[in-house]
């Protein structure tokens, strides 16, 4: 499962997003103790899990 903030008409919206469904390119950090990774869920389906998202991720 991934969760991204989506910005809609109506403001920011959590969506959950199957994992299968996102491409995960990893890129190269400062800190070598953590891996990151650039997310894209280009033509994913996702599932609204809160309309006003904004409080949910601060």
């Amino acid at each position: 499962m991934v969760l991204a903030l989506v910005d809609t008409a109506e403001g920011s919206a959590l969506y959950e997003f199957a994992a299968s469904d996102a491409a995960v390119t990893p890129v190269v950090s400062l800190d070598m103790s953590r891996q990151l990774a650039d997310v894209s869920l280009d033509a994913a389906a996702g599932r609204l899990v809160v309309a006003d998202g904004e409080p949910a991720v601060r």
